[in-house]
């Protein structure tokens, strides 16, 4: 399914430029900060079932369950970005190659309300994008070729997002598997899209609250999904359905996500940056993990 953007997107992008390359001494007063801004954002989510099924139908969050865990580990993330793409900076530079990075939380799921219905599937949905956040503009019109009115809401996006993954999440006695449900792929991070297609790979780590680092180190979860050569401006559902990473593990939630999505015109760096992504030796990241946890 084509997926359209309206302007919101670009209008930021082209002020954060025009910000950017201004020489002019900024004079810091006079200043207001009235609500109803956009930032562009992106999120790792975890919720009670995934929303995409649910069309126009109305939707709200609810309490989150018990004993989910307040913020992430952001200072992690850098490292695992500057591992995926440090062999091709070059093709970075020329813009043909994008990605970006989404932090979040899996500890109890939000809890998704349709209709008035609470909706709850057995090990919930992961839910990662990137897109402009906040009320849309009062000239904007927002595509219908993508998610409903009603899940944009609910995430509170202003425009239909750059991109979306939901994953859905399968939990046997020794093992947890993340599976394709769905994907809209509407632009892409790189500056230009190039041939109109990228390959895409997702890193996902879990990295578990622990004292000791030791013990986050060993239950540290890794999975990573090759989404094959994507078009730009379509949405996808069925086709990826058979894409799924699992791993056999013990441990259990809560844990700070960090999801890392690259893009590139060639397959073999994309395989390349998924073989990479991670690769960070463990006991670092779970020595930032606990370190934080503790305050040092």
């Amino acid at each position: 399914m084509p997926v359209k953007y309206s302007k919101t997107f670009g209008l930021l992008a082209s002020a954060v430029f025009l910000v950017a390359c201004s020489s002019q001494q900024a004079n810091y007063t006079g200043l207001s900060a009235p609500e109803g801004g956009r930032s562009l954002t992106a999120a790792a989510r975890y919720l009670s079932a995934c929303p995409s099924q649910y069309g126009d139908q109305a939707m709200r969050f609810g309490e989150v369950f018990s004993g989910r865990i307040a913020g992430v580990v952001a200072g992690i993330a850098g490292d695992f970005v500057a591992n995926i793409v440090s062999s091709e900076l070059e093709e970075a530079k020329k813009g043909r190659d994008g990605g970006f990075t989404a932090l979040g939380v899996f500890g109890d799921p939000e809890l998704l309300i349709v209709g008035g219905v609470q909706q709850r599937t057995e090990n919930g949905c992961l839910v990662v994008y990137r897109g402009v956040t906040g009320s849309p503009s009062d000239d904007a019109t927002i595509s219908s070729d993508g998610l409903s009115s009603p899940l944009l809401s609910l995430l509170n996006l202003a425009d239909q997002p750059a991109f979306y993954l939901e994953l859905d999440v399968n939990r046997s006695d020794e093992a947890r598997q993340l599976s394709v449900r769905h994907l809209q792929y509407a632009a892409t991070s790189a500056r230009f899209n190039g041939s109109g297609q990228k390959n895409v790979v997702v890193a996902i780590g879990f990295a578990v609250s622990a004292q000791k680092p030791e013990d986050a180190q060993s239950a540290s979860e890794i999975y990573r999904l090759n989404l094959g050569r994507l078009e730009i401006g379509h949405s996808y559902g069925a086709e990826l359905a058979a894409t799924s990473a699992s791993r056999v593990t013990s441990s259990k939630p809560p844990f700070n996500i960090v999801v890392e999505i690259h893009e590139t015109d060639q397959p073999d760096v994309a395989l390349a940056a998924l073989s990479k992504a991670f690769e960070s030796n463990k006991a670092d990241v779970a020595s930032a993990v606990t370190d934080t946890i503790s305050g040092q």
